[in-house]
C-alpha cells in the first residue's frame, strides 16, 4: 500500500476520486479507466473511489477488483462509411432526451458526493456535452478536474473544438497523457499541450491487462490460440468468414482457438458466421470477461483488432499477435500500430480488415503462432500506476 500525502483525503463525507469514462464506440475509455480505478484499490486501498460510466461491459473489466461503479443509460454507437453514428440505445429513449437526463444524473452524483477530483477521459465536456452541468456546479467547490488522454488522440472535431478548449481553461487544473515518447515522438503530446495551453504529465501506456491480472484469481487454463472481437461493425461479419475460411484450411494443427466476443451482438448479427466456426471442432465462442485476460496470458497467438487497449494487452502479454484494424476514417488505429510495429517488430503482424484474405490470414498465422513471447514490455505501460499516485497526492 503506498502512502498518502493528502490531507484532505481523510474527509469521510465525501469521496476521494471519480472516474469519468465517456461511451464511445468501443470499450476504449470505459478500459483505461477502469484500469486506472484499479490501480488506485490496488495501490490505495482505503481511498474512496467511483467509476462513472454508461457501458454494461464495466463489470468484465473489474473481474474481482473492489471498485465500485455506476452505470449511466447508455447510447449505442454504429460505424457507416466509416464513421462513428449515434442510434437509440437499450433505454428506447430518443438521445435527445438521454443527453438532458444524464447531463443532470451525473450532476446529481458530483452534487451529492462531493469528490476531491474528478479524472475524465478524452473530452472535457464529456460524451454530448454531458459534464458542462457538473463542471458548472463544481465552480463553487474545492473539487479539481484532470483530463486524461490517449497517445494518438485522433481527429475527432468534438476534441479539438472551441468549446472543448475552453472548458478545459475555465476548469481543468491537470493533463495526463497515456502514452511514450521514446515509441511515438512527441508530436501528439506537443499538439495537446499547445491546444490545452499546459504541460502535460507523460505516465506512459494505461494497461488494463497489468492490472486486471493483479487481480485474477482464475489458474491456468492450458494453452491456447485467442480471438478477440469485443465490438461488432458491419464488417466484422466479412472477418469472420475470413477466419472461418483460414482455420478450416488449417484444421487443429495448431491447437484450440477460444473466441471471446458480445454474445448478443454476434448472434444479432453474424449467426451463419458463429454457426461456421462452431462447427469446427477446436473453436469455441465465449461471452466477453474477465477470463479474457487469463486466456491471453496463456495465449499461443492472438487475433484482435487494434484500439489501444488490445495493442496494450499484446504488448503485456508479450503474445505474438495479428492486428487488424478497423475501417475508420480518423485512421487513428492504424496510425497507432505502424508506430508501435517499429518497437515491436516481428511480435506484431498487421492487416487491414477492409483488405484481409483467408490467403493472407493463413500466412500470417502460420508466421505468428510458433514465435516465442516477448519477456519484457517494449513499451512503457506504467500509465495505470502513474496515474493513481498522480490522483492520490494531487
Amino acid at each position: 500500500m503506498a502512502p498518502v500525502n493528502n490531507p484532505k483525503i481523510f474527509d469521510k463525507s465525501r469521496l476521494d476520486v471519480v472516474i469519468y469514462a465517456q461511451d464511445g464506440r468501443g470499450l476504449g475509455h470505459v478500459s483505461r479507466s477502469a484500469a486506472i480505478g484499479m490501480a488506485l484499490r490496488r495501490l490505495y486501498p482505503k481511498l474512496k473511489v467511483l467509476l462513472l460510466t454508461g457501458f454494461r461491459e464495466t463489470q468484465m473489466l473489474l473481474g474481482a477488483c473492489p471498485l465500485d461503479w455506476m452505470k449511466l443509460p447508455s447510447y449505442k454507437t454504429f460505424i457507416e462509411k466509416g464513421r462513428a453514428k449515434g442510434k437509440i440505445g437499450d433505454l428506447n429513449l430518443k438521445n435527445c432526451y438521454l443527453g438532458p437526463a444524464r447531463e443532470k444524473f451525473v450532476a446529481s452524483i458530483i452534487w451529492e458526493f462531493r469528490p476531491r477530483l474528478i479524472l475524465v477521459d478524452h473530452l472535457p465536456l464529456g460524451r454530448k456535452d454531458e459534464l458542462l452541468a457538473s463542471l458548472t456546479l463544481s465552480l463553487d467547490t474545492d473539487t479539481r478536474w484532470v483530463l486524461g488522454m490517449r497517445s494518438i488522440s485522433g481527429d475527432d472535431n468534438t476534441l479539438w473544438s472551441g468549446e472543448s478548449k475552453k472548458a478545459f481553461k475555465k476548469h481543468y487544473d491537470a493533463l495526463l497523457w497515456y502514452g511514450d515518447k521514446t515509441i511515438l515522438g512527441s508530436a501528439d503530446l506537443e499538439r495537446l499541450e499547445r491546444f490545452f495551453s499546459i504541460q502535460a504529465r507523460d505516465t506512459g501506456y494505461v494497461s488494463r491487462f497489468m492490472e486486471i491480472i493483479h487481480w485474477q484469481k482464475g489458474g491456468f487454463t492450458g494453452e491456447s490460440n485467442v480471438v478477440s472481437l469485443p465490438w461488432m461493425t458491419t464488417e466484422t461479419k466479412n472477418l469472420l468468414k475470413t477466419i472461418s475460411g483460414t482455420l478450416k484450411k488449417l484444421g487443429d494443427r495448431y491447437g484450440n482457438w477460444r473466441f471471446f466476443v458480445n454474445m448478443t451482438d454476434l448472434s444479432n448479427q453474424a449467426a451463419p458466421e458463429k454457426k461456421a466456426i462452431e462447427n469446427l471442432p477446436f473453436c469455441s465462442f465465449e461471452q466477453l470477461s474477465d477470463q479474457y485476460f487469463n486466456a491471453l496470458e496463456n495465449a499461443n497467438l492472438l487475433i484482435t483488432y487494434g484500439g489501444y487497449n488490445s495493442l496494450c494487452d499484446v504488448i503485456a502479454a508479450g503474445v505474438p499477435a495479428i492486428v487488424v484494424t478497423r475501417t475508420l476514417n480518423d485512421q487513428e488505429q492504424a496510425e497507432h500500430v505502424r508506430r508501435l510495429q517499429k518497437a515491436a517488430g516481428e511480435q506484431i503482424i498487421h492487416v487491414k480488415e477492409d483488405i484481409i484474405s483467408s490467403e493472407m490470414l493463413y500466412g500470417a498465422i502460420q508466421s505468428q503462432v510458433n514465435k516465442r513471447k516477448m519477456k519484457s514490455p517494449l513499451i512503457r505501460l506504467s500509465g495505470a500506476e502513474e496515474t493513481a499516485h498522480i490522483l492520490a497526492n494531487y
